[in-house]
Order: structure tokens, then C-alpha cells, then sequence
């Protein structure tokens, strides 16, 4: 598969997904650009089409989602983010692909698993979530997936699927553009070719992101939750190899 085909098919893959859960776009985008980048390309990638689906979609959802940056988690997050940069050269790339398939396929099997039973929304206190937020940003430079830590946390405080865009959304917004900037001038940096590559996916990030807002709109909920998740399961089973 070439660069660009691959391109092209994971990014719209990754901006579905992520215009219907508001999450998880490197999730499924990395599961097919793994196989084609080298990991030092492939992260940044991510992370800058993971920026650009993202404003898209909140821009699609202004007026219908209320979104709610936690200072906090925010804080937590550019700690945790300036303490993974600085331990990036630590990790050999192919370990850090297979961390990250791990991480995918163990994350969206607890999510499919776990019982969905109504539950009263609970209050968070504040070093829970800087702690969160520090965890999410540090998982969030390895795996170009911020979102994911946060966004359990709001299952298990027993968010509805508005509240949590809401605040998840946002953190992952932010996470991605911090980690980019302090990624351009650190020893593994920002690839030569990134903006380019950025340039290439535009259609396929706002094709995908359109037809995802459709789904999250006018699709059972429920359903292509659980569809989403068994791919993600497949996906970063298949990184394993």
C-alpha cells in the first residue's frame, strides 16, 4: 500500500470514528498508518490530523454540545505531556507500536464489556482530575490518544455522551497542539514532510468527519458503539503482530 493510499484510508477512517464517539481517532487511524510510517512520522501525523478533525467537529457541534474545558485536567495534562517528551528516546519505536495496539485493544474491550447500566452523574474532585489529566497527556504523546483516559473517566463518573464530548473534547484539542509544539524542537521533531502529509489528508479528515457527525446524528447510538469498538479491538490486535 503507498503512502498516500494509506493516508488517505486511515485518516478517513480515524475521522469517522472520531466524528461519532468525539475520541479515538488516532485510535483507528494509527491501526493503518502503523503499518506504512516509521512511528516517528506516524505520531505527529496523527496528532496534527487529530487537531484538524477535531476543530472541524467542534465546529460542526457548536449549539448543540456545551463545552466544558476543565482547568485542571488541563494542567495535569501539560504535565504529564512535558514529562513524556522528555522520556520519548527511552522507548524503541517498535515497542512503542506494540504499547500502543496493546493499549487500543485492552481500552476498547473494557469499553465493550463493561455493563452500560444507567448511572447518576458524580462530581470529580480536583486532584482527581489533574491526575487524570496528567495521565491522559502522558499516554497521549506515546499513543497520539489523550482522550482515552479521560473519556474512561467520564464513563465511570457516569457522564452522558454530551457531557463527556464536552469535556473530553477539548482536552484532547489541547493535549495534541501542546505536544506538537514541544515536539518541533526536541531531538525526534517534527518530520520534513509533515505539513505536506497534513496537506494530502485534508479531504479525506473532512469527509470523514461529515459523515461521523451523521451517524453520531442519526444513528443508534448503542450500535455503532459497539461496531466501533470491535474494530478498534481488531485493529490493535492486528499491531501486535
Amino acid at each position: 500500500m503507498s503512502e498516500l493510499v494509506a493516508l488517505w484510508c486511515g485518516v478517513f477512517i480515524g475521522s469517522v470514528v472520531s466524528g461519532f464517539s468525539g475520541f479515538a481517532f488516532s485510535a483507528a487511524a494509527g491501526a493503518v498508518l502503523f503499518h506504512v510510517f516509521e512511528p516517528q512520522r506516524a505520531l505527529p501525523l496523527l496528532m496534527g490530523c487529530s487537531v484538524a478533525s477535531q476543530l472541524m467537529i467542534m465546529i460542526m457541534l457548536r449549539g448543540t454540545v456545551r463545552f466544558d474545558p476543565r482547568p485542571l485536567l488541563f494542567a495535569g495534562g501539560a504535565a504529564g505531556v512535558a514529562l513524556a517528551i522528555t522520556g520519548m528516546t527511552w522507548i524503541e519505536p517498535h515497542t512503542g507500536r506494540w504499547l500502543f495496539g496493546a493499549f487500543i485493544a485492552g481500552y476498547a474491550a473494557y469499553l465493550l464489556l463493561r455493563p452500560t447500566h444507567p448511572r447518576t452523574a458524580v462530581r470529580s474532585g480536583r486532584m482527581q482530575q489533574a491526575f487524570v489529566g496528567a495521565v491522559g497527556g502522558l499516554v497521549g504523546v506515546f499513543t497520539a490518544m489523550p482522550g482515552a483516559i479521560p473519556s474512561i473517566w467520564c464513563e465511570l463518573r457516569g457522564c452522558s455522551k454530551d457531557e463527556q464530548r464536552g469535556q473530553v473534547q477539548p482536552f484532547i484539542l489541547g493535549m495534541q497542539i501542546l505536544t506538537l509544539m514541544l515536539l518541533t524542537p526536541a531531538p525526534a521533531g517534527i518530520p520534513r514532510d509533515f505539513w505536506y502529509q497534513m496537506a494530502m489528508a485534508l479531504p479525506a479528515l473532512l469527509a470523514g468527519s461529515f459523515l461521523g457527525m451523521q451517524a453520531f446524528r442519526r444513528i443508534d447510538g448503542d450500535v455503532v458503539r459497539k461496531a466501533i469498538l470491535l474494530i478498534l479491538v481488531v485493529s490493535g490486535t492486528l499491531m501486535l503482530r
